[in-house]
């Protein structure tokens, strides 16, 4: 139930899976309402409930919680957690796992200092912590992960309708090193990138015709 992590990733980000029951077999916790935990740290951190159900990694139920770094108690209702394969809210009925990612905010996070403890499930929030109300959504932005990058990248958003976007990537002089076409789905995309670069600083870009998700400052080796 607690967990204690300091580390230094080049790859800037770092996973903890807690099974809820030997084996990793599925339970039934659609009674309760939220998961709650206490915890203090630095930076994004990705919530995640699997589902037995669920066999694609990238459509499991997840939630970002920018962490405080004072000690504090959170109780994210499951309500908040979303998938990338449907708008309907999550069913608890066959969780097997939670995850804890740690995720960078910009290229310099490459320190992780993060504890976690009492983790646990409750039917409703306690006056005694903070209670997630909204996913955070990232509005006219997204997050770019691991950063540095040996040439995969995620890239985190969400879009308020389905579309096309297009996927620039410049080298600091300008350069255009690759250009491509995505499809987005109304609501959190998230997007494997793949590029063959040379090492060096390069500048991420995402837009539609309508929608300039803004540029991210990529470091490859």
């Amino acid at each position: 139930r607690n967990v204690e992590v300091k580390a230094t990733s080049d790859y800037d980000y770092l996973t903890v899976y807690k099974s809820l029951l030997p084996g990793n077999i599925s339970a039934d916790y659609s009674q309760y309402g939220y998961l709650a935990f206490t915890a203090k740290g630095s930076g994004m951190i990705e919530l995640g409930l699997l589902k037995a159900s669920i066999q694609d990694w990238k459509e499991q139920y997840r939630v970002m919680v920018d962490f405080s770094e004072e000690e504090q108690t959170y109780y994210v209702p499951f309500e908040i957690f979303s998938s990338t394969a449907s708008q309907d809210p999550i069913t608890a009925d066959d969780l097997t796992t939670l995850t804890f990612t740690w995720l960078p905010t910009d290229s310099e996070s490459t320190e992780l200092d993060l504890e976690i403890s009492d983790v646990r499930f409750v039917k409703k929030a306690s006056d005694d912590g903070v209670t997630v109300e909204r996913i955070i959504t990232y509005d006219n932005q997204y997050l770019a992960y691991p950063n540095p990058s040996q040439g995969q990248v995620t890239a985190l958003l969400f879009a308020e309708k389905a579309g096309d976007a297009t996927v620039t990537l410049h080298d600091i002089t300008g350069k255009i090193v690759y250009k491509g076409q995505i499809t987005l789905q109304e609501g959190k995309n998230e997007i494997d990138l793949n590029f063959n670069v040379n090492p060096g600083i390069m500048l991420l870009n995402i837009a539609t015709n309508e929608h300039n998700f803004g540029t991210t400052k990529i470091i490859f080796r």
